[in-house]
């Protein structure tokens, strides 16, 4: 699939003609015409090229290529010794439509992207020289605004620019870099992100360390790899100053409503299979920082636990029927899918007070989940929650 592709993008005929020996030339000239398919990509468009060669100076020969199909358009020139196929290429124009070329790759990347849409006009430059025929030097394609979006997982990338390029020709081992405006990617949305990676023969991707900022704070991607024939992905992230508001819908039921920032780490996962998940990670409350929390209406989680006649019971009730948020003193999240010594994959622990000046009443809330990480997500109360208090 790639070496037919590059040969599309450089010189369709031209790259062809190379052998072991160049075949000696010396009255080539004219035009040929024709139509050309991408075997390796039975779905991209039928091209329609031309080729006109003519004479150069000092015995030299100029090829001028054009290519057209829908949403293609290319022109490239070489000028080579026909005695000997040494010389130099050069793409002059080329600009591809994403929506038209992006279905015709995405079957080869496998089931995951067959949904996938790729929007945005892609330019296409290079050149280099020729030894006996075979092209050297460099293609680069590029991206400037574009639009990604896959359906399963919810994934989508706004304001992309993109970079490809073929450094090493004719390896076709791939750099890149992107970068993003806005990211939608699990429910979240990150903005201002842009990664480098590269694209090995070996059908091996590396992506190297990225930044970018959302969910209120920073957050950083460590490097790592994937087979693009059969992507999985562990990511692991590094969080600065994320808005609790922001993810909430991480954290236990119990909570409907927490203001304030944390720092932590976090695993993402995904597979083909098992779509989008959460490793092992941790979250606490930012230093010094402010936060307050709003429990789900829960009667009788704190109100069960008091001995009768307690003065408290009226203002105790209000925090358990979510009516008096709680002012934090201390916030922790761990999760381990793999479980922990006690067994729990996750277990929050929360210290706060009622932001109630009339009452004095510290509270323990600690929740501890077993099973799949997703339970987490929007889990209600149950008897995992234990609470602590004034009795």
């Amino acid at each position: 699939m790639r070496r037919a592709f590059l040969t599309c993008l450089l010189a369709f005929g031209l790259a062809g003609t190379a052998r072991a020996e160049w075949p000696r030339l010396p009255a080539l000239e004219g035009d040929l015409a024709g139509k050309f398919a991408i075997t390796a990509l039975p779905a991209a468009p039928g091209l329609a090229w031309k080729i006109t060669v003519r004479p150069a100076e000092g015995g030299r020969r100029r090829l001028e290529l054009t290519v057209e199909a829908v949403g293609t358009h290319l022109q490239a020139h070489a000028d080579f010794d026909p005695a000997t196929g040494d010389g130099t290429w050069r793409i002059e124009a080329g600009e591809l439509d994403s929506a038209v070329w992006f279905p015709a790759v995405a079957v080869k990347l496998g089931e995951s992207f067959a949904l996938a849409e790729l929007r945005g006009k892609i330019s296409v430059a290079g050149e280099g020289g020729l030894k006996a025929g075979v092209p050297t030097g460099s293609v680069g394609l590029t991206l400037p605004d574009g639009r990604f979006a896959l359906p399963k997982p919810k994934l989508e990338f706004t304001g992309i620019a993109l970079r490809l390029t073929w450094p090493r020709l004719p390896a076709t081992a791939i750099e890149g870099e992107l970068s993003f405006a806005e990211a939608q990617v699990a429910g979240m949305i990150v903005r201002e992100g842009r990664v480098g990676f590269a694209y090995a023969d070996d059908g091996t991707v590396q992506v190297g360390g990225t930044h970018l900022s959302g969910l209120g704070g920073a957050l950083t991607a460590a490097p790592f790899q994937f087979k693009l024939a059969q992507p999985e992905l562990a990511v692991k992230l590094g969080m600065t100053g994320i808005a609790l508001e922001e993810i909430v819908s991480l954290l236990p039921a119990a909570l409907q409503e927490a203001r304030g920032h944390v720092d932590g780490e976090l695993t993402l996962t995904w597979s083909e299979k098992d779509g989008v998940g959460f490793g092992a990670g941790w979250l606490r409350l930012a230093d010094k920082a402010a936060a307050t929390v709003r429990l789900s209406p829960s009667p009788g989680l704190i109100t069960a636990q008091l001995s009768a006649g307690n003065p408290a019971f009226a203002s105790l009730q209000r925090v358990e029927l979510g009516q008096t948020p709680l002012r934090v003193r201390f916030l922790s999240a761990d999760f381990s899918p793999a479980g922990d010594a006690r067994g729990r994959t996750a277990s929050v622990l929360l210290q706060a007070e009622p932001i109630d000046p009339q009452l004095v009443a510290p509270l323990v809330l600690e929740v501890n989940v077993a099973g799949p990480l997703d339970q987490l997500i929007k889990l209600g109360l149950d008897d995992r929650v234990k609470m602590g208090g004034p009795r």
